[in-house]
Parts: structure tokens; C-alpha cells; sequence
């Protein structure tokens, strides 16, 4: 095989394997943006494995056959190479003419024509035939990549038990007690008035607290939202 079929060969092998794995990719991202269960219902059971399954185009037999004839060619060829060196030759040397030259040369040219187109026939037939080998190689390893991995994450999904999330009650938090400013005792204050007054001050620290508590209740209730919604998203 020479360098441009093995070019060939090559850079349709990894288009094969650039192929399966942009395939691969897609599936795994369109995995990551649903559920474990949803993936397994929806994904798997849409991926008919059917569709990366090939034929032979190509028998055995026609594959002999064509890499024999291109033994057979590849000598022919070199036999008439050298013949057509040998009247250039002889030409210049003097021993014929550059008419009979020519004349011989057309003959040889045609030849050589022929067997060329005849080379690359045959060596398409092998390059053929090994390709789609390839294929059948690669398409298999796909395969059983594919199933161990399905079997990996089926086992670990036995295996994993993913608990209800469960909604996290804000922590009451006990604002700290202020302290008492000192004030100055009172000269005339009857005993009636003080404990009303005091009665008052108790009423509004403790609504204040209160009020503080309730707002504290209502941040963490907007972030644990802002999460849900988050999650949701992702």
C-alpha cells in the first residue's frame, strides 16, 4: 500500500473515532441536564445500537484476489519503467532514432496508463476491505465501552440511595439582650407610674425582637428559593 492510501486510511480512521465520540459526548451532556432515572427511560431506550452495525462490502476472496494482481502490477510496471529508461537511453546513445523512440514510448505510455488505473482498483478493494475491518473493530469497542459503562451505573445505582430533600428550617436566632442604659433615679415618681412605664419598655424591646427574628426568617427563606431555584435550573 503506498503513502496515499495509507493517508487515507488513516484519516478515515479517526474520522470514524471523531465521529463516536461527538456521539458519546452529546449523549453525556444531554444526561448531565436531566435526572439519573429520566437518562436511563428517555436516553438509553432511544439508542438504537442497531444503526452502528455494518457490512462487508468486499468479499475474502475479491480482496486475494485484488492484493495478488497488485503483485503482479506493481512488477509489470517496474518492467516497464525500466524499458522506457532504456530508449531514453538508447536514444542517447545514438541507436535509435528519436521517431522509432516515440513510437515505442506511445506503446509503453499506454501501457502504463493502464496498469495504473488497474493499481488503484485494486488497492481501493484492499483499502476497502480494511476500513470497514476498522470499523467493525472500533464499533465493537465502542460497544462494549458503552454496555460496561450502562453496567457500572445501573450497579451504582443500586447501590446509592439518594434521600428526599428536606426543607431546612431557619434557625431562631435570640438577638442579644441590651444592655440598660443608667439613668438617673427619679426624685418624685410614684410607685404606679414607674411599673407602667417599665411595662411599656419590656413590650417594645420584645416586639422589636421579634420584628428582627421575622426578618431574619424571611433572608433565609428568599436564599433557600434562590437555591431551589438553582437546582432546578442546573
Amino acid at each position: 500500500m503506498d503513502s496515499t492510501t495509507a493517508l487515507i486510511v488513516a484519516l478515515l480512521t479517526a474520522s470514524a473515532a471523531a465521529v463516536f465520540i461527538f456521539i458519546f459526548l452529546i449523549l453525556r451532556i444531554k444526561g448531565e441536564k436531566k435526572t439519573p432515572v429520566d437518562f436511563e427511560i428517555s436516553e438509553i431506550g432511544k439508542m438504537d445500537m442497531q444503526s452502528f452495525r455494518v457490512g462487508r462490502s468486499v468479499s475474502v476472496d475479491q480482496v486475494e484476489k485484488a492484493r495478488e494482481e497488485l503483485r503482479i502490477l506493481e512488477l509489470e510496471r517496474e518492467i516497464l519503467s525500466d524499458a522506457i529508461r532504456k530508449l531514453y537511453e538508447a536514444h542517447a546513445e545514438g541507436k535509435i532514432s528519436e521517431a522509432e523512440r516515440d513510437k515505442l514510448l506511445a506503446h509503453y505510455r499506454e501501457r502504463m496508463l493502464t496498469i495504473k488505473e488497474a493499481i488503484d482498483k485494486n488497492q481501493s478493494i484492499v483499502a476497502l476491505h480494511e476500513l470497514e475491518a476498522m470499523q467493525e473493530d472500533l464499533i465493537k469497542l465502542f460497544n462494549e465501552r458503552f454496555d460496561e459503562l450502562n453496567r457500572k451505573i445501573e450497579e451504582l445505582r443500586t447501590k446509592v440511595q439518594v434521600a428526599p430533600i428536606k426543607e431546612i428550617k431557619p434557625i431562631e436566632i435570640t438577638p442579644p439582650t441590651p444592655t440598660p442604659e443608667k439613668k438617673a433615679p427619679a426624685k418624685t415618681a410614684p410607685k404606679k407610674k414607674r411599673k407602667k412605664r417599665e411595662r411599656k419598655e419590656g413590650e417594645g424591646r420584645k416586639s422589636e425582637a421579634e420584628r428582627r427574628i421575622e426578618e431574619i426568617k424571611a433572608e433565609i427563606e428568599k436564599v433557600l428559593a434562590r437555591l431551589g431555584q438553582m437546582e432546578v435550573e442546573a
